[in-house]
């Protein structure tokens, strides 16, 4: 039997990256959430509702797939463990293995001349950002 004769190319395939993409940043997100969001300065509330904004954007984008005939169940199933596992490996590599490394990274000569800066210990940027921006305009 020749195979090459016989495959689809113009199929989606597995898994799908719809779902592999989806749930990479929801897992890196929710990690995100609980590990690194300071529930000093955001409330349950706002945590739990971007948590489930997150679970309901991925499931909803996983669900189109399958029902506009794209992806079998499978596909997706396969593609959200994946994600879901890479996301949280990526988690994992950038909370402890880079973070630490932040400031040498931003002290480096290529950190320097890009202007890189490290806001990993401010609670909350947008407040961060916010006061610096009044205070700027008020001088």
């Amino acid at each position: 039997m020749d195979f090459a004769n016989t495959a689809d190319i113009s199929s989606y395939g597995m898994p799908s990256n719809h779902a592999t993409f989806m749930f990479f940043m929801m897992a890196y997100f929710l990690l995100f959430i609980k590990y690194r969001l300071s529930p000093l300065h955001y409330s349950s509330f706002s945590r739990a509702f971007i948590a489930l904004f997150l679970l309901f954007i991925s499931v909803i984008t996983c669900y189109t797939r399958v029902y506009l005939e794209f992806h079998y169940v499978d596909q997706v199933c396969i593609g959200a463990l994946i994600g879901s596992i890479l996301g949280s490996l990526w988690f994992y590599v950038v909370h402890a293995i880079l973070t630490p490394r932040f400031p040498q990274i931003v002290e480096s000569k290529i950190g320097r001349a890009l202007m890189l800066q490290d806001f990993t210990h401010i609670p909350n940027i947008f407040t961060f950002e916010y006061n610096a921006v009044k205070t700027f305009h008020s001088q």
